[in-house]
């Protein structure tokens, strides 16, 4: 009698309790699995748990009590002739399928046979069968669709703040549902989950943390509440009452990283080659104002006039001509002067020729003057207000100014932006979000002193799911070549012992950190010490830890080719031609995984084995072994017997 009602129940789109529990909430599934019938054993308590949580993935799923199956077998199959159908909208062809997915108790040998009696169609399309148990427990590979957790929702708001003047703060009302009471006794009757969005490309507004739900102490953000939990789905703040407000004090990206590694134990404060990476940045508006110089050409110009005596300027037609001749062509880089020019990278002002020395000084329009004096003899002399157009006494220029004047490359600042830039936008969907510090000084234990170039917190985006765990980047950037080597006749290597020492003593204190190696040269130029040195700590980060489900220390290497990409990482990687467009072809739609793309890069300028093929062979050596431990065993049993 049990199971024609429940026959009825499905053919009438019956509500559970659960279903009516819910009915002014949203849930979303995140899922887009085609419909399932699960069949079970109603009597074994393991199926019905795995029915619990299978139900709690998936939106569409159906238990098929094996006690019931012939009463219940002409409506699996009308329900899988049913859901054979065209997927509305889809032009190609595809088709929706409806899933008989049995039970972990059904032994294997029998399963051919229950389908074969009670579930199979005539359409052989329509027929799919699935013996396993998806392992919902486990994260989800890389290359396959991720199982998530279902969001519940009942209200949502949106809106936009400005930020002005220094402090950082946003001003909210929290929801809170309808059909609850105004008051009541528990202190988490529901949650809000914030999520914040930097448009900026600046540091000003951390948005992006670790997750930590064992000891949520970051962040606080200053708020009336006691707990915000950092979550894949957002800031979580537990609420209790109706009409509730708060005001949100964001730090900058310094600020948080700088706490949350004082609560780990060590101190930091930002380096001086940090604070002219933080300058160039803040005086360009972000990423978008660094794309201005991504090009190895540039950047030299740059650094050329940066190392001119007395005056770092240049003649303001030759300072266009240069740059617009290197970018002709490009579609991706028509207005990298005017950019430089407008942002304040450069300042115009006009270069007089000294009438008592001769020397030509470059003057701000601010100080022109019927007598202006001169930066190297300190004598002053009339403006050539006779001939103030006469290319002999006058020319205007432009002069680099703020953290752009400083020689050997901004002390490094072109080589750390252009990294935060890559990870930031170049890299990936351009849609991740990150939380980044320029250089800091790491006190990891007394008179253990390391400078990381850069910091940050990398957060994948997914669309229509949860986003993903963040991820602690540490980065090592140089020029072209080893800092303040300018003046040496031979290429130096930029990563010496020491810089992947440091590396290796991070990843030591930071079990799973990716580390970046940043050059602006290209590939061609690393010597074989340096590919070698990258080499071992890559192989030493390729270690699995179990306790963490997450390889060591990922190795990430990147060149001129990277950095100096004009719009995405793909698109260079095709430009290039060769091995890097068929990597970028055998990797298409996982380009915004770091770790993948640690592995891409160990392939192509370490000449590394893929990590599959790397953890294959090692697999294999230790089976090996243990096959060589086994057969050396037997012998010895053997003569214990005689």
């Amino acid at each position: 009698m049990f199971a024609p009602s429940l026959v009825d129940l499905y053919k009438d789109g019956f509500n559970s309790a659960l279903q009516i529990g819910h009915s002014n909430i949203e849930v979303n599934y995140h899922d887009n699995a085609d419909p399932t019938l699960f069949v079970m054993d109603a009597h074994d308590s393991r199926d019905l748990i795995d029915f619990w949580n299978l139900r709690a993935m998936r939106k569409y799923v159906r238990p098929i009590p094996l006690q019931w199956i012939d009463a219940l077998s002409p409506y699996c199959r009308e329900y899988i002739e049913d859901c054979h159908r065209p997927v509305r909208g889809n032009q190609f062809g595809l088709m929706t399928h409806a899933t008989v997915m049995f039970a972990r108790s059904i032994p294997t040998a029998n399963i051919e046979q229950l389908y074969a009696d009670y579930l199979r169609v005539n359409q052989d399309e329509a027929n799919r069968r699935q013996d396993w148990y998806p392992p919902i427990w486990r994260p989800s590979s890389g290359f396959t669709v991720r199982s998530t957790r279902p969001t519940l929702s009942c209200a949502e708001k949106t809106f936009d703040t400005q930020i002005e003047g220094d402090r950082t703060e946003v001003r909210f009302d929290y929801l809170h549902p309808e059909f609850t009471e105004r008051y009541g006794a528990n202190d988490a009757r529901w949650v809000n989950v914030v999520k914040l969005k930097n448009w900026s490309n600046t540091s000003r507004a951390a948005t992006v943390y670790p997750c930590n739900y064992r000891s949520p102490k970051m962040p606080r953000f200053q708020s009336i509440q006691r707990s915000i939990l950092s979550t894949t789905e957002g800031f979580v703040v537990f609420c209790r009452f109706h009409n509730m407000s708060d005001l949100w004090r964001l730090s900058d990206g310094t600020t948080a990283i700088s706490e949350w590694l004082k609560n780990n134990g060590v101190e930091s404060q930002i380096s001086d080659a940090g604070q002219a990476t933080q300058q160039i940045i803040n005086t360009l508006g972000g990423f978008r104002g660094i794309s201005s110089f991504a090009h190895a050409e540039i950047v030299k110009l740059l650094n050329k006039i940066s190392r001119r005596p007395i005056s770092p300027s240049i003649q303001h037609q030759e300072f266009q001509n240069k740059i617009n001749n290197v970018v002709k062509g490009d579609i991706w880089r028509n207005k990298n002067a005017e950019t430089l020019v407008e942002l304040g990278a450069v300042e115009l002002g006009l270069e007089l020729k000294c009438a008592k020395c001769s020397t030509w000084g470059w003057h701000a329009l601010r100080e022109l003057d019927l007598v202006v004096a001169c930066g190297l003899c300190l004598n002053k002399f009339s403006f050539p207000m006779i001939d103030p157009s006469s290319s002999q006494l006058s020319r205007w220029a432009y002069r680099l100014i703020g953290p752009f004047a400083l020689p050997d490359y901004a002390r490094g600042g072109y080589a750390a932006s252009l990294t935060l830039r890559f990870l930031a936008n170049t890299f990936g969907n351009h849609d991740a979000t990150i939380t980044w510090s320029t250089g800091q000084i790491l006190t990891l234990a007394p008179k253990q002193y390391i400078e990381a170039d850069l910091i940050l917190w990398h957060r994948r985006k997914a669309f229509n799911e949860l986003d993903h765990h963040a991820e602690l980047v540490f980065g090592e950037a140089k020029s072209f070549r080893g800092e303040n080597s300018e003046e040496k006749k031979a290429v130096a290597d930029a990563f010496e012992v020491e810089d992947v020492e440091r590396m290796k003593q991070l990843a030591i204190r930071f079990p799973g950190a990716i580390l970046v190696f940043a050059t602006m040269k290209q590939a061609g130029d690393l010597s074989p010490a340096e590919i070698q040195r990258i080499t071992k700590l890559a192989s030493w980060g390729r270690e699995y830890i179990h306790e963490r489900r997450q390889t060591r220390a990922p190795v990430i290497l990147l060149t001129g080719l990277e950095l100096f990409a004009p719009y995405s990482l793909s698109q260079a990687w095709d430009a290039a031609g060769g091995r890097h467009a068929e990597m970028a072809k055998g990797h298409f739609g996982y380009t915004d995984n770091l770790r993948v793309l640690a592995d891409m890069t160990q392939q192509l300028y370490l000449n590394m084995p893929a990590y599959s093929e790397w953890l294959r062979a090692k697999w294999e050596k230790r089976n090996q072994r243990r096959q060589v431990r086994q057969a050396a065993a037997v012998p010895a049993r053997d003569a214990g017997d005689h």
